[in-house]
């Protein structure tokens, strides 16, 4: 599920109704500049999260840079995995978070890629898992076989080159990261 036109006056409501009570992992984009964030939000969290990064502007200072620049109405908020329950451990659910950063590179938290698997904590058995998971669920990129060998600064040229894949595609059906 996503949402555009984040000025409209009901649509703060709707989306925390559809928030109340989950966890997941979520997407902020920027239509006109074609950077976008991705996050996690714990247990009944989800809508505290979107509040602050688009609304309170207390989020990512990128994105707050960018709403009083282009305005709500150029961002859109989707939520890329979402659990009804508590079932997920906060650990589990920051994994995933570390997939979708380095599968999907986004520009607005390009400091946040250095966890997946630098942790001195993974094993190689983890990050296998992790790997395993991200093919399974069809979240992985162009940059999946390339992102362990790379250095930050190439990261950061892949990262600048990667597309919004939001930006002019309202009008088509809704595709997936």
């Amino acid at each position: 599920k996503y949402w555009v036109n984040l000025e409209c006056p009901n649509k703060k409501e709707e989306i925390m109704n559809y928030l109340m009570k989950k966890q997941g992992i979520y997407y902020i984009g920027n239509m006109m500049t074609n950077k976008f964030y991705i996050g996690s939000a714990g247990y009944n969290n989800m809508y505290d999260r979107f509040n602050n990064h688009l609304y309170r502007l207390r989020g990512s200072s990128n994105i707050a840079l960018d709403v009083k620049k282009y305005g709500l109405n150029t961002f859109v908020y989707d939520m890329k995995k979402m659990y009804d329950n508590e079932s997920i451990d906060r650990y589990i659910l920051y994994s995933i978070e570390q997939i979708y950063l380095y599968t999907k590179l986004p520009t607005y938290n390009s400091g946040n890629l250095k966890n997946f698997s630098l942790s001195k904590f993974d094993t190689l058995d983890t990050i296998t898992n992790k790997l395993k998971y991200a093919i399974t669920n069809n979240i992985y990129g162009i940059y999946l076989d390339k992102y362990m060998a790379m250095d930050k600064s190439n990261m950061m040229k892949y990262m600048n080159k990667h597309n919004n894949i939001y930006y002019n595609n309202l009008n088509n059906d809704y595709k997936t990261l």
